[in-house]
């Protein structure tokens, strides 16, 4: 690992978590699917199980399913409230922002739209602008795909292992990361091999970010 000149960090399951938000976002994406394509709710989920067998995200699945993914986030984003089931959490606000202030650049990089990202950045208490890049799926082809993570380092003018990533999703997103030489930090309860280091909580992730940047002075 080089000297951590970047963040990544993931952002749905990783900088909150919300088993109610999870369920009720479950439930608007099948329901808009269905609406979409004219078909029933059981048809839709259904159609989107089988998908996410092979492409394992919804985002590839909304393009393998004939829809327009940046329009159906859009659609998306009207739907739902996120404030209503993620709660603030003051902690990840500050260690965000004072990453940004020791000279470290952030990015958050996810497979939602550009607008409903927005809405769940701000439950949580933060804005696009205290991220140096976000990165979505309305500009990026979803993780697993490459395309996310190399723009965000292009545009950050860091190399890989200059860089830390951030996710709960060790196939969808750690192992992208990996791959490319990034440094992976896992959250939440599984281990993996494509982790270099597995927490409990974005708490833990933040102190051991602070540790390995200490490290590094």
């Amino acid at each position: 690992m080089g000297k951590i000149k970047l963040v990544i960090f993931d952002i749905d399951g990783t900088l909150y978590e919300s088993k109610e938000y999870e369920r009720e976002l479950g439930k608007a994406i099948v329901s808009l699917i269905g609406e979409m394509l004219g078909i029933s709710a059981d048809e839709a989920r259904r159609r989107l199980e089988s998908e996410k067998r092979c492409s394992l995200t919804v985002s590839s699945s909304i393009t393998r399913l004939g829809l327009n993914r940046k329009h159906f986030y859009s659609l998306l984003a009207e739907r739902i409230d996120p404030s209503r089931f993620i709660n603030r959490d003051p902690i990840v606000v500050e260690q965000i922002r004072s990453l940004r202030t020791r000279g470290v650049r952030v990015a958050a990089h996810t497979n939602s739209g550009t607008i409903l990202t927005s809405k769940v950045l701000d439950a949580i208490g933060l804005k696009i602008k205290d991220f140096d890049f976000v990165m979505t799926s309305d500009e990026a082809e979803p993780k697993p795909a490459p395309d996310g993570y190399l723009r965000i380092v292009d545009r950050a003018s860091v190399s890989p292992e200059e860089t830390i990533y951030v996710g709960d999703r060790p196939l969808v997103e750690l192992k992208t990361a990996k791959i490319l030489g990034m440094t992976t930090i896992l959250v939440g309860q599984r281990r993996s091999n494509w982790a270099d280091y597995s927490v409990n909580t974005i708490h833990e992730a933040l102190k051991l970010i602070n540790r390995l940047i200490l490290n590094d002075t």
